[in-house]
């Protein structure tokens, strides 16, 4: 009986969030739009499929972020701030039943995104994988909506219905940019790219080394006052 209450909840659920277009077109259509963009017209006359591979997989991420972290947190403030949960709270619903809906929601719309990208980078970007690589992708990418909807689930429990979609905008686009999912990350400015990561190792790991090295002097010091 329970698992017939979460299954209903996560139909109607998803059914609800297909019938807003504002939602769905764009979750469904952006990534696929910027893959076939970057990842098929820019790189078309590349003898390599390194590029089309690698935007294979970052958007794929930048493609189960949106319906996670939209879902849940412009979602969730929305429902909260205009009764919906607090109705919900009145029916003998299972609080474990939204919570699945919503991600079961988000990994449905994964999902096709994913299909999607992946038709793209077979037929039109010549990315060629073992069947396995394209399993294991898909997984990866699937299990990672999980984390983005619990920070979905922190922005829609601390923000309004109004605020919700802007603060989850601002969390989602500087994530996707400066992590490297649009563009890769070595091509981007000097404080996020990998040379400047492996600088600041450098630069720590000698600070470090400093800072050891007084620290004996000090003990040394220290020590022979003592005797």
């Amino acid at each position: 009986m329970r698992w017939r209450i979460w299954l209903l909840e996560a139909r109607y659920q998803f059914l609800g969030v297909l019938r807003e277009p504002m939602f769905a077109i764009p979750t469904l259509l952006f990534p696929l739009m910027f893959y076939l963009f970057f990842g098929v017209v820019m790189s078309g006359g590349g003898a390599s499929a390194a590029t089309p591979t690698y935007l294979l997989a970052t958007y794929g991420v930048f493609g189960v972020m949106g319906p996670a972290m939209f879902g849940f947190g412009a979602g969730l403030a929305l429902e909260r701030e205009s009764g919906v949960l607090i109705l919900k709270r009145t029916t003998p619903m299972p609080v474990s039943a939204y919570f699945f809906a919503k991600v079961s929601t988000a990994i449905a719309f994964g999902a096709v995104v994913v299909i999607g990208i992946f038709l793209v980078g077979a037929h039109g970007a010549g990315v060629a994988l073992y069947r396995w690589q394209w399993f294991a992708l898909a997984g990866v990418l699937l299990a990672g909506v999980i984390p983005y909807c619990a920070l979905g689930l922190a922005i829609g429990a601390w923000s309004t219905g109004r605020a919700g979609v802007a603060i989850t905008n601002l969390v989602f686009l500087p994530m996707a940019m400066l992590s490297g999912l649009w563009i890769p990350i070595t091509m981007l400015p000097e404080p996020w790219n990998g040379n400047s990561s492996a600088c600041c190792r450098r630069e720590a790991r000698s600070r470090a080394d400093s800072i050891l090295q007084k620290i004996q002097r000090l003990c040394t010091a220290i020590s022979g006052t003592r005797r």
